[in-house]
C-alpha cells in the first residue's frame, strides 16, 4: 500500500507550480510550432501571436491537469469515492478548456465547428455530473443531509438524459447548455450552503470552489451580455475560474488527506502505546514470529513467565524449545508441523511443560494465530500468547482425583446414587446402579429430567418442599417409572448439597420390589396358615362329629342288616334295604370328610379311581344340586386300579369338582360338569370339564402358582390347585389345563399304572367270609346299643358274644374267662382302646394278637399315634357285617397258625 506523509503532500503541491510553468513555456513556443507546419484557424477567438492569452491558457491548463494527477495519487491511498468524482471533474474541465483553444484543436480534422461544439458540450455536461456526485460523497449527504439525497440523484439522472440527447441534436444542446450548467452549479452551491449552515466540515471550501466554477461557466454568457469586452477575455476568465476551482479542490483534498494521515499516525501511536502498556500489564506473555524474515518479538511478561532471558532473535526459539520437557517437546513439534501443513486451520492451542533452572516443572499454555500468504496459503507469521497454567493443572489433577474417588465410592456402593438439580430437576450424576435400577443404558441417564421417573406429583412436591426447607428425606416410599414403563416401589433418601456450584440434592434409592414381594408372600402364608389352622380346627370338629355320627350310623346299618337277613316278609326286607342304602350313603359322606381332613403319611395301595369319583360326588352332591348343575359321568367300567394314596387322590378330584362348581355359581349359560375316565397306554386319566366362563388367557400359566387365586375376597386361598399338582407329581403323574372347545375349562389328571395293578380289576363283589362255629367274642364299646347290634348280627351264626362298656370291665372279663376275639372301640370313658392294649401288654399279652379295633375317629392325634405305633386291625365305623366277619376270620386264622407253629 502507498503511504503519503505530509512532506509528500508538500512536494506534490510544488509539482503543481512546476507543471503550470511547463505548460506556460509550451504555450510560448506555439508560434514556432505554427511556423513549422501548424495552421491557425482564422475563426479562432484570439490569434496565436497573442502572447498573454497563450501564457494564461498554458498556466491554468497545467494547474488543472496537475491537480488531477495529484488527486489520482491521493485516491490510490485513500480510496474515497468523492476523490474519484473530483478527479474526473478536473479531467472534464481540462477537456473543456482544451476544446475551446485553437492551438490544441489546430490539426486538420479537429478545428471544425461541429467537432469543437461536441467536444465542449460533452465535457461540460460530464463536468456537471461529476460535480453533483462529488457534492454527494464529499459532503456525506446520507449522514448529514439525507433530504438532499433524492434531489441530487434525480439531477444526475436528468443530466445523463441530456448527455444522450446532445448526441442527436448538438445545436439545441449548445443553446441549452449554459442554462443547464448554471442551474446545476447553482443547485450544488445550494446543497453546500445547506451543509455550511449545519456546520459540516469542508462545506465552506466547497461553496467557494463552486463559485469559481460558476464564474467560469457564466463567462460566455457575460461576454454575450457585454460585461466582458472580447471573447479572449471571456476565455481567460474561464481558464482562471476553472484553475482556481481546481486549486481549491486540491487544497481541500490535500488538507483532508493530511488530517487523515495525522489521525492515522496518532491512532497508530496510541495503539502502540496501548500495546506496550498491555504487554507490560497483561498476565500472558506475547510473542510475534515472522517466519519470512526470522524476526522474533518476546514481551517482558513472556520472559518473566518462561523464566529465562530471551533476546528478540530467531535463535531464541531454539533456546525456548530446549526448556520444554523432552516428551512434550516432540508433541509440540508434531503439532506445529501439522498446523503448518493444514491450510484450513489458523489457530493452534498447545499445552506443554517446561523445566526451569531449578528443575521445577510448570505447565504452559500457548495460543498462536497464523497469518498466511494469500497466494500460497503458507504461514508467514505467528502471533500469540503464553500463560502459566500450573495452578489450573494442579486443580484439574486434584479434581480428577476427587472425582475418581467419588465415582469409585458411588459405583462400588450397593445403593444407587443420583445427584439432581433442585432448580431444573435435571439429573447431574447417576451411578451405574441407578442406571440399572431405572433401566437406562450406561451414560444416558445424565441430563434427563428426574420428573420423568418420579411421576407422582404429590411425592415429588413433598420431596422438593423438604429440600427447600432444609429438611432431610429418609426412606420415603415412592414409585418410579422405569424405561420400559414398569413401575417399581423404592425407598428414597435425599440430602441437600451444592454440586458444580448449583443447588442440588443427593439421592439414595433402595429397591423395595423384593421386600414387597416378600411381604405379599408372608401375607399369603399367614393367610394360608390361618386357613390351615382353620382346617386343623375343622379336622378336630370333624373327628368329634364323625365319632358321634358313626356310632348311630353303625346301629342303623346293623339293624337294617338284621332286618334284611332275618325278616321273612318281603316288604320289611325292602324297607330295610332302603334304610341300609341311606345309612350307607351317610357313612360314605362321613368317610369322605374324614379322608379330606385326615393327616397321615401317604400310603401306597391299590386305588379305584372311579370309586374316588363317586365318593367326591357324594361329598359335593348337595352343593352341586343347589347350584342347578348337571353332572355327566363317562367312566370306563374296566378301568385298572393304580397304586397311590386314596385320601390324596380324593383331594384332587374333590378340589377339581368344587372349582368347577364355584366357577359356574353366577353363570348365565349352560351349567354342566362332565367327568370322564379312560386308560391311555400305561396311564389312567381323569378329566373334569365345565361349561362356565373358562380361564382367561393371561392367567393360564399362573393358576398353578402357590397362593394365586381369582376368588379375591370370596374365600379363595390359592393353595388348592398348587396342592393338587404337587400330589399328582408325587404319584408320578401330572395335572394340566386343556383347551375346551365351546368354552369352559377342562382339567386333566394323568396317573401312571404299576405292574402289580396293571391288569383289569375284578368288579365282582368280595366273597363273604366264613367263620368257625361257636367262637367266644368280647365286644368292648361304651355305646351299648352299638355293641348289642353287633352281638345280634353275630348271634345267629352260633357265636357266644359278651359285652363290656369300657376297657376296665373288659380286663376283668379277660381275667375270668378266655375269648377267641376281642372287638374294641378306641374312644371310651374310664379306659379307652389304647389303655386296654397297654393293660393287656402288662397282664394278658396272649390277647394282643386277638384284638380288633373299631372307631369312628381316625383324626385324633393320640388315635393316629397309637395306630402308627401298634399295627392292629382297624375297622372304621359305620361298619358292615361282612367287614367284621373278614376281620374275625383273619384273627382266627392267624391265631391257628400261631398255635400250629407253637
Amino acid at each position: 500500500m502507498i503511504r503519503l506523509s505530509i512532506s509528500t503532500c508538500r512536494r506534490l503541491a510544488l509539482a503543481l507550480v512546476v507543471g503550470a510553468a511547463f505548460f506556460a513555456v509550451a504555450a510560448n513556443l506555439s508560434p514556432c510550432l505554427a511556423a513549422s507546419g501548424w495552421r491557425a484557424n482564422p475563426s479562432s477567438l484570439f490569434s496565436a501571436g497573442d502572447k498573454i492569452s497563450t501564457m494564461i491558457f498554458g498556466v491554468f491548463m497545467g494547474v488543472v491537469l496537475t491537480a488531477a494527477a495529484y488527486l489520482f495519487f491521493i485516491w490510490i491511498v485513500m480510496r474515497d469515492r468523492g476523490q474519484v468524482s473530483l478527479f474526473f471533474l478536473l479531467l472534464c474541465l481540462g477537456a473543456y478548456i482544451a476544446g475551446s483553444n485553437e492551438i490544441l484543436m489546430g490539426p486538420e480534422g479537429l478545428n471544425t465547428a461541429r467537432f469543437t461544439d461536441s467536444f465542449t458540450n460533452y465535457s461540460l455536461i460530464l463536468s456537471c455530473i461529476c460535480s453533483v456526485l462529488f457534492t454527494y460523497y464529499f459532503l456525506e449527504v446520507d449522514a448529514n443531509s439525507p433530504l438532499l439525497r433524492m434531489p441530487l440523484f434525480s439531477l444526475v439522472g436528468l443530466l445523463m438524459i441530456f448527455l444522450v440527447y446532445a448526441v442527436f441534436d448538438q445545436t439545441l444542446a449548445r443553446f441549452l447548455l449554459p442554462a443547464i450548467s448554471t442551474f446545476t452549479i447553482a443547485f450544488v452551491l445550494t446543497a453546500g450552503l445547506a451543509c455550511f449552515r449545519e456546520e459540516i466540515s469542508g462545506s465552506l471550501v466547497h461553496v467557494i470552489a463552486f463559485l469559481f466554477f460558476l464564474t467560469g461557466t457564466l463567462s460566455e454568457s457575460l461576454y454575450a451580455l457585454g460585461f466582458i469586452r472580447t471573447a479572449g477575455h471571456a476565455n481567460d476568465v474561464t481558464y482562471i475560474s476553472f484553475s482556481l476551482a481546481a486549486t481549491m479542490f486540491s487544497i481541500v483534498i490535500a488538507s483532508q488527506f493530511a488530517a487523515r494521515q495525522e489521525e492515522k499516525e496518532k491512532a497508530l501511536a496510541t495503539s502502540n502505546e496501548r500495546f506496550a502498556l498491555a504487554t507490560r500489564g497483561a498476565n500472558e506473555g506475547l510473542f510475534d514470529w515472522n517466519l519470512g524474515t526470522g524476526e522474533v518479538f518476546f514481551s517482558d511478561q513472556f520472559r518473566k513467565i518462561i523464566g529465562m532471558r530471551l533476546e528478540n532473535k530467531s535463535r531464541s526459539l531454539k533456546t525456548w524449545m530446549r526448556f520444554i520437557v523432552p516428551s512434550d517437546r516432540r508433541i509440540v513439534r508434531e503439532a506445529l508441523r501439522r498446523f503448518r501443513r493444514n491450510s484450513e486451520v489458523n489457530i493452534i492451542n498447545i499445552e506443554y511443560r517446561i523445566a526451569g533452572k531449578d528443575d521445577v516443572r510448570r505447565w504452559m499454555h500457548s495460543k498462536a494465530v497464523a497469518v498466511r500468504d494469500p497466494a500460497t496459503k503458507k504461514i508467514v507469521r505467528l502471533v500469540g500468547s503464553t500463560s502459566d497454567v500450573t495452578p489450573r493443572k494442579q486443580s484439574e489433577v486434584a479434581l480428577r482425583a476427587s472425582e475418581t474417588r467419588f465415582r469409585s465410592i458411588t459405583e462400588a456402593h450397593p445403593v444407587p446414587v443420583m445427584i439432581v438439580s433442585l432448580q431444573a430437576g435435571v439429573i447431574m450424576y447417576a451411578s451405574p446402579g441407578a442406571e440399572e435400577l431405572l433401566g437406562q443404558p450406561q451414560g444416558q441417564l445424565v441430563n434427563q429430567s428426574f420428573h420423568r421417573f418420579l411421576t407422582g406429583l404429590e411425592e415429588r412436591e413433598d420431596i422438593w418442599d423438604s429440600m427447600k426447607n432444609g429438611k432431610d428425606v429418609n426412606l420415603k416410599e415412592v414409585h418410579l417409572q422405569r424405561s420400559n414403563d414398569t413401575v417399581l416401589t423404592a425407598a428414597l433418601s435425599a440430602r441437600r448439597i451444592s454440586y458444580q456450584d448449583e443447588d442440588s440434592m443427593v439421592i439414595g434409592l433402595y429397591d423395595l420390589t423384593e421386600r414387597k414381594q416378600a411381604e405379599a408372600q408372608i401375607a399369603l402364608q399367614q393367610e394360608a396358615l390361618q386357613q390351615s389352622e382353620k382346617m386343623a380346627a375343622l379336622g378336630g370338629l370333624l373327628a368329634g362329629v364323625a365319632h358321634e355320627l358313626n356310632n348311630p350310623l353303625s346301629v342303623v346299618v346293623g339293624q337294617s342288616t338284621l332286618l334284611m337277613e332275618g325278616s321273612p316278609e318281603p316288604g320289611v326286607v325292602a324297607r330295610a334295604e332302603k334304610i341300609f342304602k341311606s345309612a350307607d350313603r351317610c357313612a360314605r359322606i362321613v368317610k369322605s370328610f374324614l379322608a379330606l381332613a385326615r393327616r397321615k403319611p401317604p400310603e401306597r395301595k391299590p386305588v379305584d379311581i372311579n370309586g374316588i369319583i363317586h365318593a367326591a360326588l357324594d361329598l359335593l352332591g348337595y352343593q352341586i344340586r343347589t347350584e342347578n348343575i348337571d353332572v355327566v359321568q363317562n367312566l370306563e367300567p374296566q378301568l385298572p386300579e393304580i397304586t397311590g394314596d386314596g385320601d390324596q387322590l380324593t383331594q384332587i378330584i374333590t378340589n377339581l369338582i368344587l372349582n368347577a362348581t364355584q366357577a359356574m355359581q353366577n353363570w348365565k349359560g349352560t351349567r354342566r360338569i362332565t367327568i370322564r375316565t379312560w386308560r391311555d397306554g400305561d396311564k389312567v386319566s381323569v378329566s373334569v370339564a365345565d361349561t362356565g366362563p373358562g380361564v382367561p388367557a393371561d392367567i393360564r400359566t399362573r393358576i398353578f402358582e402357590p397362593f394365586f387365586t381369582t376368588k379375591g375376597g370370596q374365600g379363595g386361598t390359592g393353595v388348592g390347585l398348587s396342592l393338587c399338582i404337587n400330589i399328582a407329581a408325587s404319584h408320578g403323574g401330572q395335572l394340566y389345563l386343556e383347551d375346551t372347545p365351546g368354552g369352559g375349562a377342562t382339567f386333566v389328571v394323568a396317573l401312571p399304572l404299576t405292574t402289580e395293578v396293571a391288569g383289569i380289576k375284578d368288579v365282582s363283589a368280595p366273597a363273604t367270609a366264613v367263620l368257625p362255629k361257636n367262637l367266644k367274642l368280647l365286644i368292648v364299646d361304651d355305646e351299648v346299643e352299638l355293641a348289642q347290634t353287633l352281638a345280634d348280627l353275630l348271634d345267629p351264626e352260633g357265636h357266644h358274644v359278651d359285652i363290656a362298656i369300657n376297657g376296665a370291665v373288659a380286663m376283668e372279663k379277660l381275667h375270668k374267662a378266655p375269648y377267641d376275639v376281642i372287638i374294641s372301640d378306641l374312644r371310651m370313658p374310664v379306659m379307652d382302646g389304647p389303655g386296654l392294649y397297654a393293660a393287656m401288654q402288662r397282664e394278658a399279652p396272649a390277647y394282643l394278637g386277638k384284638i380288633i379295633y373299631v372307631t369312628g375317629d381316625t383324626l385324633s392325634t393320640h388315635v393316629q399315634s397309637f395306630l402308627q405305633e401298634h399295627p392292629v386291625p382297624v375297622i372304621e365305623k359305620p361298619y358292615r357285617l361282612n367287614d367284621v366277619r373278614a376281620a374275625i376270620a383273619n384273627i382266627v386264622k392267624d391265631s391257628a397258625s400261631a398255635g400250629i407253629s407253637a
